[in-house]
């Protein structure tokens, strides 16, 4: 007797971007390397070798992305590959232009680059090294470090690349299931061109060549926003999104205002998907990511999110403030409802590098473009798949939080993207219309003349974060040829700086101290004098160094600010002398300063 047939049992599990694993993989790594660290500092600060923790976050990631086979199912058109790679040339050309010259941009060397490395066991013997920053989360900053590692500083940067290389493959990815879901068939290589120009916004691409961690969320924030307008009622999307959105904020607390937007749109989309269990899971899962980061900086500070909300949580280090760089962003509620089109108009509040190609301010025509082809096909089937209207009403929502937070350039990035991937998407719908065929060109034309206007800025007028003024064969000052031939060189200073037993950051120049020698506590200047305690404790700090050596390293632009700096906490330079170590530019040179303290003066405020 033959045995009864039965059904064949449904694959529950989460299907995820096939591209997104490997990122998955470095921020897993980076993570787990973290908690590993983070133990040994609430257990036994130095009880491990510093390999130790690399090795086993190294294995436990292989038993992560082995278990997790039984929860993803990857999934990726091969076929889109090569037409992406193809488009994505412009950008490879800017990063093989830009590699030779180091970043020198100002946050990275005030603390990204401390941010990388730093042990949360060095906090102990260190005092707020990196200035205010010194606690942000430095989950993203951690993800460069393998990269510098291993290709040096130069080339460390490639991550930038990568990230938005695959930044460019998964909205490939959303613009095919979206078009396909809808019965428009899309080309492979115009589809290619559309995810690239979406994605081609000036302050995306300046990124490349630098250490800054602006894109880092992105890929996160879109895998959030493709599984908030997938369909289905897969109980496991619910703790899955929220494991990414816990990551995306472990990354960049200020991912907060565009992941609530996706939360809300999935909540109203795939409500059917809540489960008690699921749920429970998925708070577990969003708090996780981050919990360690805001621990730490607690237990140092008395602030979770230093220096951020001190007004609430009022840190000894800080002053006691909700602190918010007025700088930037729009004025009054008014300015904050059309900052996305005012920004065209008031650069100088939206950038320091005072450019602006238009991106958001798109959203004005976008919104008239759907209202028109709603009126215009309103007895018809729906002209505009409800899947189209959430992402305009999830690019909208993200752009105002925007507004209403920050307003500022770097912060801008998802939601410019969204904006571009709207265009290509509603373009391509429209086109297949022929009442509105006029509609989608004009759109069309709009995001050529804005990818045009960013290709400008970033290609001919050199905009850079990095502050390069450009590197080309004609400029000798630069030494094009010498900094190719330190690629790959610079993964140590070639300074030797044994002599130094603890650093004195006075201004913003913790990057030089870490790339000269890491090992050594570091004193940061900044947050010592904003309460009676906090001086108390850089006093103890300093005091338990003995008579370690004390040095310091400026850049010579920074001497003068420096030298102010360290005269308030009455510190003299004994000795100064000139360096050129292999992570900057020939022909530029670091101060490398020695330190004693002025004894007449050490009381003085």
């Amino acid at each position: 007797m033959n045995p009864p047939e039965t059904a064949p049992t449904a694959d529950r599990r989460v299907e995820v971007p096939a591209p997104l694993l490997p990122y998955a993989l470095l921020l897993a790594w980076c993570w787990l390397r973290d908690a590993v660290l983070f133990a040994q500092y609430l257990a036994l600060p130095g009880a491990l070798p510093p390999w130790a923790a690399d090795a086993l976050a190294g294995l436990a990631t292989l038993a992560l992305a082995w278990g997790a086979r039984k929860f993803l199912r990857p999934r990726f058109a091969a076929r889109d590959l090569l037409p992406a790679a193809v488009m994505f040339l412009p950008v490879l050309l800017l990063a093989v232009a830009r590699t030779p010259i180091p970043d020198s941009n100002y946050d990275t060397l005030a603390y990204h680059l401390y941010a990388q490395q730093f042990d949360f066991s060095d906090a102990g013997q260190s005092f707020v090294a990196a200035g205010k920053n010194t606690f942000l989360f430095p989950l993203a900053d951690r993800m460069f470090l393998p990269f510098r590692a291993v290709l040096g500083y130069r080339a460390g940067t490639v991550l930038n690349v990568l990230v938005l290389g695959l930044i460019v493959l998964q909205v490939v990815q959303l613009l095919r299931d979206g078009l396909s879901r809808e019965g428009v068939p899309p080309s492979r290589w115009l589809l290619a061109a559309g995810a690239v120009a979406a994605v081609g916004t000036e302050y995306a691409l300046i990124n490349v060549g630098t250490y800054l961690v602006d894109l880092l969320p992105v890929p996160l924030m879109l895998e959030a926003l493709r599984v908030a307008l997938d369909d289905g009622d897969n109980p496991r999307d619910v703790p899955y999104l929220a494991a990414v959105a816990g990551f995306c904020l472990a990354l960049k607390l200020t991912g907060a205002v565009f992941l609530a937007p996706l939360a809300a749109i999935f909540l109203l989309r795939r409500w059917r998907c809540l489960r008690v269990g699921n749920v429970a899971a998925g708070l577990v899962l969003f708090c996780l990511p981050a919990a360690m980061y805001a621990a730490f900086a607690w237990r140092e500070t008395g602030n979770p999110v230093f220096w951020m909300f001190n007004e609430v949580f009022r840190s000894d280090f800080f002053l006691t403030i909700n602190f918010r760089d007025t700088r930037w962003g729009p004025r009054g509620w008014l300015e904050t409802l059309a900052w996305p089109v005012w920004v065209l108009f008031r650069p100088d509040r939206f950038s320091e590098l005072v450019r602006c190609s238009g991106r958001l301010a798109m959203l004005a025509p976008l919104v008239l473009a759907w209202a028109a082809s709603a009126w215009a096909l309103r007895k018809n089937s729906p002209p505009v798949p409800r899947r189209l209207g959430w992402l305009l009403a999830g690019t909208l929502l993200s752009a105002l939080g925007w507004s209403a937070t920050t307003g500022y350039c770097r912060y801008a990035i998802f939601p410019e993207m969204l904006t571009g991937v709207l265009t290509v998407w509603l373009a391509w719908r429209l086109l297949a219309r022929r009442r509105l065929r006029a509609v989608a060109v004009g759109l069309v034309l709009i995001l050529a003349a804005q990818c045009a206007a960013a290709g400008y800025h970033v290609f001919v007028r050199n905009m850079d974060w990095a502050w390069r003024e450009f590197y080309s064969l004609k400029h000798k000052q630069f030494h094009f040829a010498r900094q190719w031939r330190l690629v790959g060189r610079d993964r140590d200073s070639g300074i030797d700086a044994r002599e130094v037993g603890a650093w004195i950051n006075p201004c913003a120049s913790s990057g030089y101290a870490v790339l000269l020698r890491p090992d050594v506590p570091m004193l940061g200047l900044e947050c010592a004098n904003f309460s009676p305690a906090g001086r108390k404790v850089f006093e103890q700090r300093l005091a338990a160094l003995g008579d370690a050596p004390l040095y310091a390293a400026v850049e010579s632009d920074s001497f003068d600010d420096a030298v102010r700096a360290l005269d308030r906490f009455a510190f003299r330079i004994v000795e100064k002398r000139p360096i050129g170590p292999r992570f900057v530019s020939p022909g530029r040179r670091v101060l490398l300063m020695r330190l004693t303290r002025d004894p007449a003066r050490t009381g003085e405020d």
